[in-house]
């Protein structure tokens, strides 16, 4: 990717396209839980791993719009390092919010629908008849 500056417009065809069989695959679960299917991403804005944009000063570390397909799970995946929040656009997910202390809080997500993943929880869900699109946004702990 070309380094962008400050407040540089970022053009679609530099945004990274990936796609996920499954998204969070967890082998060692099973259910919902381990992940299965297909889910497409456009890495939109990125401070994470490869597809860095180097733009942030902050604690931003994500922003990706993906569409995740019929009745594709999305495996259980901790956040020990990065807080996020999902935002649903079209579609519906079932989704598991694990705390800390291991208990589970299940919920359905209809469009217009968010939720935010804190330090130290889990999450997993399953799709909808019809899929579901999703913005992501996760945000970084900045230690001083």
């Amino acid at each position: 990717f070309a380094e962008l500056p400050l407040s540089q417009i970022k053009s679609s065809e530099y945004m990274a396209h990936v796609e996920y069989a499954p998204l969070h695959f967890n082998p060692g679960a099973e259910g919902t839980k381990r992940g299965s299917g297909k889910a497409v991403s456009t890495w939109v804005f990125s401070e994470d791993g490869e597809l860095r944009d180097h733009l942030s000063e902050t604690g931003f570390n994500l922003f990706v719009d993906f569409r995740v397909e019929p009745f594709s799970e999305i495996g259980f995946h901790l956040h020990d390092d990065k807080e996020e929040i999902y935002y649903l656009l079209e579609g519906s997910m079932e989704m598991t919010l694990v705390d800390r202390d291991g208990k589970e809080y299940t919920g359905r997500m209809k469009p217009g629908d968010a939720q935010f993943i804190r330090l130290g929880q889990g999450h997993y869900g399953r799709a909808g008849v019809d899929g579901a699109r999703i913005i992501a946004v996760c945000i970084t702990p900045k230690h001083k």
